[in-house]
């Protein structure tokens, strides 16, 4: 009897997704398909899907990418491909950068077509790099305050002055970096010193490391506070010595397997009310 009461359950649960597939694909244009929710990992991210779902002319999701490495992570969403029945489709957005140990939220979707309407779907990862921290310096002659010039280049790096003030004990510059390389520009502005005139030198009261993608441009601010028991820097002449601050990284892919998108049959009910 136990036996008997299992297979007709088991053939109910069939006729029910079966029916429910049925009426999902033969729905109408605001129609949506829901997906659960999905996380995949490995040595270098984590990224959640959330809120999944798709009609007839896009598909969407939001994504929680969290960076796992002290690199940074570069993705590009044009180089990630919906794969459907009845064939794949790329993504149009931009690349953006993932600092080293933090999270962004992005939203992943395609359209520009109309059959997006289906109970299940895959997504190829094939714009996923990684960019160390690390990378080719380039040297730069250092840089005078007051200044001698507004703009110099190094490398795949054009740096132009923005606004400066020497006051006697705080002087500050503002910089503008615009990197024109192939790979991953990176600034490390805590890397700098300032060099008064008897030699010492001292770091700046702040600094941060950031990376720019090909044409990307960036703005810092090189402030220095020294004791006027030290020097009084408003009389005097400074110079910025650049160290390490600009590098070129090179990006190595990451592999990601394809991921897998199941119809919810809950939710899309819910959500069709």
């Amino acid at each position: 009897m136990k036996k008997i009461t299992f297979s007709i359950f088991a053939l109910l649960v069939v006729a029910f997704n079966y029916s429910f597939s049925q009426e999902s694909k033969s729905a109408g244009p605001k129609h949506e398909n829901h997906f659960k929710d999905k996380t995949v990992e490995s040595d270098d991210l984590k990224i959640t899907f959330e809120n999944i779902f798709a009609m007839r002319e896009f598909c969407k999701m939001k994504m929680v990418l969290e960076n796992k490495t002290s690199d940074f992570l570069v993705f590009r969403m044009d180089e990630t491909t919906f794969q459907f029945a009845h064939g794949e489709h790329k993504a149009k957005d931009k690349e953006f950068l993932i600092k080293p140990h933090s999270k962004i939220t992005k939203t992943l979707g395609v359209d520009g077509d109309t059959r997006y309407h289906e109970d299940n779907f895959a997504i190829k990862f094939d714009g996923i790099y990684r960019a160390p921290t690390k990378g080719e310096s380039f040297t730069a002659e250092n840089f005078r305050l007051p200044p001698a010039a507004q703009e110099f280049s190094t490398g795949p790096f054009k740096v132009k002055i923005n606004g400066w003030k020497k006051e006697s004990h705080s002087s500050f510059a503002e910089f503008k970096v615009t990197y024109t390389g192939k790979d991953i520009g990176i600034i490390d502005s805590y890397k700098l010193m300032v060099a008064i005139q008897d030699g010492r030198e001292f770091p700046p009261v702040s600094g941060e490391t950031t990376a720019l993608l090909p044409g990307d441009s960036e703005k810092f601010v090189a402030k220095f506070d020294i004791s006027t028991k030290i020097i009084d820097m408003q009389f005097e002449t400074l110079n910025i010595i650049w160290k390490d601050t600009f590098r070129e990284s090179k990006k190595t892919k990451v592999n990601l397997d394809a991921v897998n998108f199941e119809l919810d049959p809950g939710k899309t009910a819910a959500q069709n009310k």
